[in-house]
């Protein structure tokens, strides 16, 4: 399943940024399965996480990794371009490229490091709320971060819609852990 989701966001990241010439219906195809790859890694995230004991030192060495891996990332393409084009390198840029996040740069990172910081609350949620409970709140996430912003016409910042549906996506698969999809029937969430 990891492999499909990478994939199906490799298939999208083409389709928006490959070297098109003009954009056709083919290249317009591929474009929502990167958001079903992004939903289909946060449940697997979900599937696994949603069990997990909080512990404050595994959750900051996880974000901190993950941070740390972007840095090194977001440095080594810096570099690379450095070299490749000659172009100056500004305190603009360097600052940038020591805060991604901060800067809208990676909208899936920061969504997702947003993600990590409530999986400690999300676990508790899917812990304590009933089984209806949970459905409401599941609900309620998927109405807030996907269906109001095309009823509304809005186009809110991708961090905020993203992490909206990462909540969405890594509370459904929590749901399907708790539950085992199998025994309750629920197969149409």
């Amino acid at each position: 399943l990891r492999i499909i989701s990478i994939l199906l966001i490799i298939a999208s990241h083409y389709s928006n940024y490959g070297n098109w010439y003009s954009q056709t219906r083919l290249t317009s195809f591929f474009d929502p399965f990167g958001k079903v790859g992004v939903d289909l890694f946060i449940m697997i995230s979900g599937w696994f996480l949603s069990v997990e004991v909080f512990d404050l030192k595994k959750m900051i060495k996880r974000i901190s990794k993950l941070w740390l891996w972007v840095i090194f990332y977001t440095w080594s393409i810096l570099l690379i371009d450095y070299f490749i084009r000659f172009e100056k390198i500004t305190l603009k840029s360097i600052i940038h490229n020591v805060f991604p996040m901060l800067f809208n740069e990676y909208w899936f990172v920061t969504s997702f490091l947003v993600l990590m910081f409530l999986v400690p609350l999300l676990n508790k949620m899917v812990k304590f709320l009933s089984q209806k409970q949970l459905i409401i709140y599941i609900f309620i996430f998927l109405v807030g971060s996907s269906i109001l912003p095309l009823i509304n016409h809005s186009n809110p910042p991708m961090e905020v819609n993203g992490v909206g549906i990462m909540i969405t996506s890594y509370l459904s698969a929590a749901y399907l852990k708790k539950y085992d999809l199998k025994k309750t029937n629920n197969w149409i969430l």
